[in-house]
């Protein structure tokens, strides 16, 4: 049986634990920060929170910083829910400075951008002849532009540490079966997603080029978008255009798989569903939220097809 511990400090730096009735924490590629939501009975109004810490079984789970904190009074007590977020946080609630880089590397980047807000970076060296950050990009978008530009992915965090990897999900976990059953399992393709061809603004505004989707004829889709390049794309516009099509198939085939107890993973792990009943191998991890309420411990797995990323 799993022991989850709650541990929040105040502003003063006062360090108190609280008893958990709910837990959720969620994990997800698209976003450099971890969520957290609890709900807590409390016997006293608690001072203003500014940090979180959760363990399991006395191994540290989650940090962050308290976004939000809600107190309930009603006739059955008191409940304290707390939301807060990991250090990631940061990354998407600062703007990047808005500038035109010539050479640029990708630790340079890392160190102009990220590195500030104490984070280190593992990544093979990659440089662009220049690069565009926009007005109003956050630091991670403007990160997360350019790795996806120079390595066809997005950058992963983990704690402090932000992960450049090749297109590589490494040691794939295998679900379904009795090491690690499922409870509940969702196979959804949706046609509604794909996209079959961009058409691509040139430099006298006329969309004479295009970038087509080789998959969707087989499928009988049509579903045409027109694209003026921004400027971080303004030299590779195909790029672009090929990456809008690949992430719409990407969200064309997905998984759902729900499973009892502890099960999270690190966004963009590999995972092969071997069920009796389903076979389905080549999947990443895109989403992964764990609960835990007065009906146990599960967690929920969102997969996505490692074809396309």
């Amino acid at each position: 049986m799993d022991e989850f511990r709650v541990v929040v400090s105040d502003t003063s730096g006062r360090e108190s634990e609280l008893r958990p009735e709910f837990i959720r924490l969620r994990r997800s590629l698209e976003s450099p920060a971890e969520g957290f939501v609890g709900r807590f009975p409390v016997s006293s109004r608690p001072e203003e929170l500014v940090s979180v810490r959760l363990q399991r079984n006395g191994a540290g789970l989650f940090e962050g910083k308290t976004d939000s904190q809600r107190l309930s009074i009603s006739q059955d007590g008191m409940v304290l829910s707390i939301e807060a977020r990991s250090r990631g946080g940061l990354l998407l609630d600062n703007q990047a400075a808005p500038h035109v880089y010539d050479n640029v590397s990708t630790h340079g980047l890392f160190e102009w951008l990220i590195a500030p807000h104490g984070f280190l970076l593992l990544a093979s060296p990659r440089t662009l002849p220049e690069f565009t950050v926009r007005v109003g990009q956050t630091l991670w978008a403007a990160f997360s532009t350019f790795t996806r530009r120079t390595y066809g992915r997005l950058p992963v965090v983990s704690g402090d540490m932000v992960t450049v990897a090749q297109n590589d999900p490494g040691h794939n976990v295998v679900i379904g079966g009795r090491e690690r059953p499922v409870s509940r399992l969702e196979h959804t393709i949706d046609h509604y997603r794909p996209l079959s061809r961009i058409y691509i603004r040139d430099d006298t505004g006329v969309y004479s080029t295009f970038v087509s989707n080789p998959d969707a004829p087989p499928r009988g889709i049509v579903r045409e978008r027109f694209l003026a390049p921004s400027g971080e794309f303004a030299g590779v516009p195909q790029w672009d255009a090929s990456s809008r099509i690949r992430r719409s198939m990407r969200e064309m085939d997905r998984v759902v798989a729900e499973l009892p107890g502890f099960h999270m993973r690190q966004p963009g792990s590999g995972v092969i569903v071997e069920h009796p009943d389903l076979f389905l191998p080549n999947r990443i991890v895109d989403e992964s939220i764990f609960t835990f309420d007065r009906n146990g411990a599960r967690t929920q797995l969102t997969l996505a097809s490692s074809v396309y990323d």
